[in-house]
């Protein structure tokens, strides 16, 4: 959160998709395979009710299988995009009300993640009991920064001291470490924006401290280090640098920043502050340095007031929407950038808010449509080429935007786990649209299907090779008897061959 104009006080539930595993008819079946090839290579070649019989039994199953798999094949397609309730989801809203309000936008939105920004020092423990269980069962993971331990957060807040942290992050993630009886939180930060405030040299015991008192209470949850705000690029290389010279690299899971630069364009918003790309890009180079070329980079907080703030300049609800499509574009194509957190929504009149109590800004559209699109980032090429398509804001706007792709990939910076390729440089001049990714081709057929048709082709094959016998039998029979039939009727010897 922006400290210049407000004071702000689950496990995986991943779904099973149906796949294509072998219905018990057709493992019933199969069992039959080997002996059947056994009869064949036995059968007499003149017995051709015996070739019939083996004829139906491989051709009701085989009718049987087609159907059944051809069914399973449509319904794997329909349901074929990646599932969004995964923990890879990359989706998020920073805010200080994770309420029942919030699980019905996170529905409409299909948002998997909240970081629930709570002050540590005004924590009421049964209601964040409630609030976990809330999120935890409609499938919303949960990143919780610690934070505001010293009873303020910002204006050169009192720096805690190092037990603080440590002490309030074994309670909390004991709390919520999935088998207390109170849920559980998929993600810690240790910090805020206030440890901007302090030099940057003096984080990295705090993250030390922290993470190993979480990972000690709750050994799957995640912990990473704050989000540093300031717009200034050399100081955001230098917390990171002071992390990683100061072997602090070890005890994080993920990178974090927070990138607001004054409602200026996050391609370039001049007056000395860094890109969006810019930041990300010094991270990652830092981190490679340093043997950390994998560690992801989570983006706890971004945004753009549609109403003047004390700190920042406010833009039109159109360009709230243009910059958030720029953020979305280049943080799903970097290859490093794992989750997003949107400043932000369920927060009232909050200036950053893309739901105000008039109703939707054109960015919750945008935010909806992209994540139809892309439900996962994945480290897949995205197309070059699309049809543009719009989508509109609230009816209190009645604003319609069309917006083309920024998919233009850079070699390099692709970690295997989660992401894909980098961006164009090349800034959207206007406010780019999605792709559409309906076009799917059909899943490959498991393993043990395609182990039965081989078995079937393999069947058929001897099949065929018995029948050509058979028929060829069947012919020199036809011929020979021909022959010798001609020869008793000229008087020629009957013992001729």
């Amino acid at each position: 959160m922006r400290p210049c104009f407000c004071s702000r006080s689950t496990p995986f539930h991943g779904k099973t998709r149906r796949d294509l595993s072998m219905p018990l008819h057709l493992s019933a079946y199969f069992s039959m395979l080997i002996p059947m090839k056994r009869v064949i290579s036995r059968l007499p070649l003149s017995l051709w009710g015996g070739w019939v019989l083996v004829l139906l039994l491989i051709a009701l199953p085989l009718v049987l299988f087609s159907t059944q798999t051809s069914q399973d094949v449509r319904q794997h397609a329909a349901t074929s995009l990646p599932d969004p309730t995964q923990y890879t989801s990359p989706y998020g809203f920073t805010t200080v009300h994770a309420d029942q309000n919030l699980v019905t936008l996170y529905q409409q939105l299909n948002v998997h993640w909240v970081r629930y920004q709570v002050e540590a020092t005004n924590i009421d423990w049964n209601a964040l009991d409630a609030t976990v269980a809330l999120l935890n069962a409609a499938h919303i993971h949960i990143d919780f920064p610690i934070h505001c331990l010293t009873g303020s957060c910002f204006s050169n807040p009192p720096q805690p001291s190092i037990s603080q942290v440590s002490s309030f992050a074994t309670q909390i993630a004991s709390r919520y470490n999935g088998t207390s009886g109170h849920g559980f939180i998929d993600a810690y930060e240790i910090g805020n924006e206030e440890f901007d405030f302090y030099p940057p040299s003096s984080y990295g015991p705090y993250l030390q401290a922290g993470c190993q008192a979480v990972k000690l209470a709750s050994p799957n949850a995640l912990c990473g280090m704050y989000g540093t705000y300031q717009p200034n690029l050399s100081h955001y290389t230098a917390v990171v640098q002071d992390l990683f010279q100061g072997g602090y690299g070890k005890d994080m899971d993920f990178l974090n920043f927070h990138y607001y630069v004054r409602g200026g364009d996050p391609a370039g918003p001049g007056s000395g502050m860094p890109s969006f790309d810019q930041v990300w890009q010094s991270f990652h180079t830092i981190a490679s340095q340093y043997g950390f070329s994998q560690m992801p980079i989570w983006v706890t907080e971004v945004g753009w007031p549609t109403v003047p703030v004390s700190c920042c300049q406010a833009v039109s609800p159109q360009t709230q929407a243009q910059y958030m499509q720029y953020v979305f574009d280049h943080a799903r194509t970097s290859g490093v950038i794992q989750r997003v957190f949107w400043f932000t929504i369920n927060y009232g009149t909050q200036g950053d808010t893309i739901y105000p109590p008039s109703g939707p800004l054109p960015a919750f559209s945008i935010y909806q449509q992209y994540v139809k699109n892309y439900p996962l980032w994945s480290n897949q090429p995205q197309p070059s080429a699309i049809t543009p398509s719009f989508v509109c804001g609230g009816s209190a706007h009645g604003i319609c935007l069309t917006i083309p792709p920024t998919t233009t990939p850079l070699p390099g910076l692709s970690p295997a786990w989660f992401l894909s390729p980098t961006p164009s440089s090349t800034s959207p001049s206007t406010l780019s649209a999605i792709p559409s990714p309906h076009s799917h081709s059909l899943p490959a057929v498991p393993r043990d299907l395609h182990t039965l048709l081989w078995q079937i082709l393999d069947l058929l094959r001897e099949l065929f090779t018995r029948l050509r016998l058979s028929l060829y039998a069947h012919h020199r029979h036809r011929q020979l008897s021909s022959h010798v039939y001609r020869i008793k009727f000229s008087g020629e010897s009957t013992e001729h061959n």
